[in-house]
């Protein structure tokens, strides 16, 4: 029997029609054929005044049951969202397809999906579950807690408030619901359809299963029989032991990688974008979640519209809010190595470092020089970026940062008055440049250091003003009204948390409570109005500090109404000084000969201090680890009683620095004279300059004067100390001469002071001569082992380094979000390379030999222990 029904407030979900057809007791769409779930005819049975049953027919609205999600489904829509927004920002078709197999590897080793190839099975359990995960998969406690919620109502029927005819109806129900349980089969086919054609789900228990890696957690515990009783008391009876085992006693990598959080999406993430080759970085993934263009904060867009209404409470039970959505890049690079080792991925892609070196060089505002100088250097040598142990995800970034931080600390000595006097040279020049350039004639002014200092440090203070993840990432102080809007939106979050996690209370009180401190504060101190920087909308960009610079100041060239006051010298593209020119001055030698003016270019002297500053190493005799403690804050307190509660810290004694090596003995030494006899015949570990170098005795040798018409057997004459492979040759010194270094050599430069410079510099500028000073492209060096280093042992460090090296150092690491001892740990591997690693390269023919043995013993320990992340 059909009958034809319209329903205006209930259309199809499918399309749209609100004509539907009964059919034994469904509705189903007169368009598409679709059952309407929501909407059945039921009888019901009502009793009137008079006490007699009657029977009418009803049309009942199901109410749809929220829809349960495992915590593997709501990662795989993070997963999937993050995916979709970082091929927006421009990466690589192929990141879709290798983070699926990523993330397929990951739920194979996890028994989640894709571990049985015969049959397809639940996912496991694994160690340290997630309760949701078990209750939707295996029903876990389910029916406990409904006979919980029965056994309650049914204590509330027998009250003496509720009436007879209230009580009969409570009766009739128990009757019924009892003869359905009395039949077993019937109920249970009968509740197992219902619930199946309402929710596709069914509420019967099954035997729980466990993961390879929980079962051996879970056996240390309990013998194996009885881990069966616990699979197969589905309802949680048993109290003998918990499935879930503490945090302390488990095992750090596996809690990290067994429990999902949103650091595994960003390894998975971090590792799809280096397999791809990616011009995206690490740093680049870490620097988009805090600027919030990564949303890992914002996820429920990532959800379909059917599940946003309850998905902040799957959130909250799957424990998504218990984690940070932001992480260091130290904790990310070694979360991607754990997880690359769980899923077997043994090796990683190393990314182009000469492109990455150029994108540095443009982000911090360099001109191009320093790349092509780079790049020199990584053909004559090119780095293989292995690390200590496989399965470790290396700095690549601080690498690049370290060949940029090499080639200025060349170039400018950065030992705290090389630089500045090179910079007063230049000045100089700029200033005469500036009235000599015409239309006709011109050359480019020389890149000053100290002016590009200060445009960092500037574009630092300007650009946190507008971002407050740059104003974090370089350690940059906030403004007022940063703070307080900080402050607001911390309130805010913490309020949305509470909702989810009512035991957080007590931070959010502390929130409340600093935030109307501060306001008060302000009030009191009787200050002018907060004026709020206007909010500029950032594209992400993998030069950040050059590009949204860039925007800032094109923004205000167009506004009447600043906001802020920015500088004039802030205008100045040093990307178009020329640093060449410290190189070869020919060309500004000319410019000055064209105008009947002199250039005189002087190297700066050499000092012995600075060829070598040291070796330092930990102490012996440690102190051990810092002891902390917490002291209550006493706001009733004066600034001199302030002052004078403030004890020295003790000089820290845990890092001993060495300035006098010692060498091996005579035996020793004799035995590594041998072995330098020996490399200098040909042997199996010439390093040749590229891969597609490879230089012979062949090249300067005929065919017809290899082979003769009367012996035709080869190289009768000839010995070949070289490999037989010949291949086209590539001139790294290209444009590169030492003839400049000749002219620019001066007799009174050798025995000049450093005194003497400055006074020769001062007096020779009224004379129509320019001076150019220079470096000699010396380098001072203080070494050491950077595995395991404290932060007391950075602070002592620190003061061992020149102020304007430890900026360069500190600068080059916060543009990437790394610790400078990063930075400073690539470059002593560069440095050890090019100074102590390898042979004299005066003496060398398109090919390089390690140095393997030096005989100094701190060098050649330095050196063999920073050759294995080479």
């Amino acid at each position: 029997m059909s009958e034809e029904l319209k329903f205006d407030t209930d259309p199809c979900k499918i399309c749209g029609e609100i004509q539907f057809t009964l059919r034994e007791g469904f509705y189903y769409c007169n368009e598409c054929g679709t059952k309407q779930e929501q909407l059945r005819e039921v009888e019901v049975d009502t009793e009137n005044p008079d006490g007699v049953l009657q029977r009418k027919t009803k049309i009942k609205k199901v109410k749809a049951n929220a829809p349960e999600l495992t915590s593997w489904e709501c990662y795989n829509y993070i997963l999937r969202g993050m995916v979709e927004e970082l091929l927006q920002m421009g990466a690589k078709e192929e990141l879709k397809t290798v983070t699926l197999q990523i993330w397929a590897a990951y739920l194979r080793r996890m028994e989640v999906a894709f571990f049985n190839k015969k049959q397809a099975e639940l996912p496991k359990l694994g160690l340290r579950f997630n309760k949701r995960d078990a209750q939707t998969l295996y029903n876990y406690g389910l029916n406990a807690t409904k006979r919980k919620r029965k056994r309650k109502d049914t204590s509330s029927i027998h009250s003496g408030d509720s009436s007879a005819r209230d009580w009969r109806k409570a009766k009739r129900k128990l009757d019924e619901s009892a003869y359905s349980v009395s039949s077993k089969e019937t109920s249970l086919y009968t509740h197992s359809s219902a619930c199946t054609s309402s929710t596709g789900s069914t509420t019967q228990a099954i035997c729980l299963k466990f993961s390879a890696r929980a079962r051996k957690q879970l056996k240390q515990m309990m013998p194996g029989q009885h881990i069966k009783k616990h699979e197969q008391d589905a309802e949680g009876i048993l109290k003998c032991h918990t499935l879930r085992p503490i945090v302390r006693k488990t095992h750090r990598r596996d809690h990290v990688l067994h429990n999902m959080s949103i650091r595994n999406v960003y390894s998975i993430l971090t590792i799809a974008l280096n397999l791809i080759e990616d011009d995206i970085q690490m740093a680049d993934l870490v620097r988009f979640v805090g600027e919030g263009h990564l949303s890992g904060k914002n996820i429920i867009q990532f959800f379909p519209d059917n599940l946003r209404g309850n998905i902040k409470t799957i959130l909250r039970d799957i424990g998504y809010y218990a984690y940070p959505f932001i992480y260091a890049d130290k904790v990310i690079r070694e979360h991607v190595g754990l997880l690359a080792r769980f899923i077997h991925i043994s090796e990683f892609k190393v990314p182009n470092i000469k492109q990455l070196v150029c994108r540095y060089v443009l982000d911090l505002n360099l001109p191009p020089e320093v790349g092509t100088y780079v790049e020199r250097l990584i053909n004559l040598l090119p780095p293989q970026m292995k690390v200590r142990g496989s399965y470790v995800y290396a700095s690549f970034e601080a690498r690049a940062m370290a060949y940029i931080v090499f080639v200025l600390k060349l170039m400018f000595g950065l030992d705290g008055h090389t630089e500045k006097l090179i910079s007063k040279s230049a000045k100089n020049i700029n200033n005469k440049l500036a009235n000599l350039n015409t239309l006709h004639k011109s050359h480019p002014k020389l890149f000053v250091w100290s002016e590009w200092l200060e445009y960092i440090e500037m574009r630092k203070v300007i650009l946190s003003q507008y971002n407050k993840n740059f104003c974090r990432q370089f350690k940059q102080c906030q403004s007022t009204a940063q703070l307080l809007e900080e402050m607001n939106e911390e309130q805010i979050r913490q309020n949305e948390q509470n909702t989810l996690i009512p035991q957080d209370t007590q931070h959010n009180v502390k929130v409340a409570f600093m935030q109307k401190l501060f306001e008060k504060f302000m009030e009191t101190c009787n200050t002018a109005p907060v004026e709020k920087v206007e909010i500029l909308q950032f594209a992400p960009s993998l030069t950040p500090g050059h590009s949204y610079f860039k925007q800032i100041l094109l923004h205000y060239s167009k506004s009447p109404n600043l906001t802020i006051n920015i500088p004039e010298f802030m205008r100045v593209d040093h990307t178009q000084r020329s640093l060449n020119t410290y190189m070869s001055g020919n060309s500004l030698r000319e410019f000055f000969g064209f105008h009947n003016m002199n250039l005189k270019m002087l190297s700066m002297p050499c000092t012995g201090h600075r060829e070598f500053a040291g070796v330092y190493r930990v102490a012996s005799k440690s102190g051990g680890p810092a002891k902390l403690h917490a002291n209550k804050v006493d706001f009733d307190i004066d600034e001199n009683e302030w002052h004078e509660s403030i004890e020295p810290e003790p000089p820290a004694v845990d890092l001993e620095f060495i300035t006098e090596l010692k060498g091996y003995k005579k035996l020793y030494k004799r035995k590594l004279a041998a072995e330098a006899l020996k490399r200098q015949q040909p042997s199996r570990d010439l390093i040749h300059i590229s891969n597609n170098v490879i230089d012979t005795d062949l090249l300067s040798q005929h065919s017809f004067d290899i082979f003769d018409e009367e012996d035709m057997e080869p190289f009768n004459n000839l010995t070949l100390n070289q490999p037989r492979t010949v291949f086209d040759k590539v001139n790294i010194f290209k444009d590169v001469s030492d003839d400049e270094e000749d002219k620019c050599q001066n007799t009174e430069t050798a025995s000049m002071s450093i005194n003497q410079i400055k006074e020769y510099l001062s007096n020779a500028a009224d004379e129509n001569t320019m001076i150019l000073l220079k470096s000699r492209m010396d380098c001072w060096t203080l070494m050491g082992y950077m595995t395991n280093i404290k932060d007391t042992q950075k602070k002592v460090l620190e003061t061992k380094l020149p102020r304007s090296f430890l900026w360069l150092v500190e600068t080059c690491a916060n543009t990437i979000g790394v610790d400078w001892i990063m930075v400073y740990e690539q470059l002593l591997a560069i440095e050890l390379m090019f100074t102590q690693g390898i042979e004299n390269l005066n003496e060398f023919q398109d090919c390089i030999r390690f140095k393997n043995n030096n005989p100094t013993k701190e060098i050649n320990m330095l050196i063999n222990a920073y050759r294995e992340i080479w």
